[in-house]
């Protein structure tokens, strides 16, 4: 079994000032969410939870991302407007104090199938998400934008799957794109005092275009840094 050092990854959290781990699910999920936690697909499935994400290659676990949700979330959004979803924002101390896989791409890339999960364990797995350079599909290179801060990893579809359940005691936040969401997550559940609901407009486009122009990025940064979190 192979030894993780928690302390590193902890070390490496703090010094890219990574603030927050974040997860995109359907507005109707969050009363078993709350109530059970984020779970693996299979528990999830089985309290009738509807599970967005590919979780073939990772069955046991859960997908978060760093900072900004991932870019599948726009394409999830584009395939049924009529579905209402919400961003739940979770502490970083998940990073260490949980077993995780960091993968620096989507984790069902097929450069990534086949790999024993010990490949995407530790503290060299969370830094390599941050690499100047990370081979893709096909011979293609995804290279780092120079716009992106410490805590945006260089693949906007980068993830960090969770082995196991998430307690709601690691929730932070909700955000949602309209303001009339947050009346229909009031009337589904009370959320603790410390989970606020907030209007987060930018996690629901892709971290790419968000970044793409000065005027545009500059907004999001800023919002960025304005978080309570």
């Amino acid at each position: 079994m192979t030894f993780i050092d928690k302390r590193k990854i902890k070390t490496i959290a703090e010094k890219r000032t990574i603030k927050s781990l974040v997860h995109f699910t359907r507005i109707d999920n969050l009363p078993t969410i709350f109530d059970k936690g984020l779970c693996p697909q299979p528990e999830a499935e089985k309290v009738g939870a509807i599970i967005n994400d590919n979780t073939n290659e990772n069955p046991d676990s859960v997908c978060l991302s760093i900072t900004h949700s991932s870019g599948m979330f726009k394409a999830m959004q584009e395939k049924d407007y009529s579905v209402s979803w919400c961003v739940i924002a979770l502490a970083p101390d998940i990073l260490w104090e949980h077993e995780c896989r960091f993968y620096p791409a989507n984790a069902v890339r097929r450069n990534f199938r086949g790999k024993p999960p010990s490949d995407f364990q530790g503290d060299s797995a969370l830094e390599a998400m941050f690499k100047n350079t990370i081979a893709g599909e096909k011979n293609l290179i995804d290279t780092r934008n120079k716009n992106l801060l410490s805590y945006m990893p260089t693949n906007q579809q980068a993830e960090v799957r969770v082995v196991g359940a998430i307690n709601p005691q690691h929730f932070r936040g909700i955000y949602i794109k309209d303001a009339e969401d947050e009346d229909k997550i009031r009337s589904m559940i009370n959320p603790p005092n410390q989970i606020e609901i907030n209007q987060g407009s930018f996690l629901f486009n892709t971290r790419d275009y968000c970044m793409q122009y000065k005027g545009k990025r500059e907004d999001y940064i800023k919002w960025l840094n304005g978080r309570y979190f």
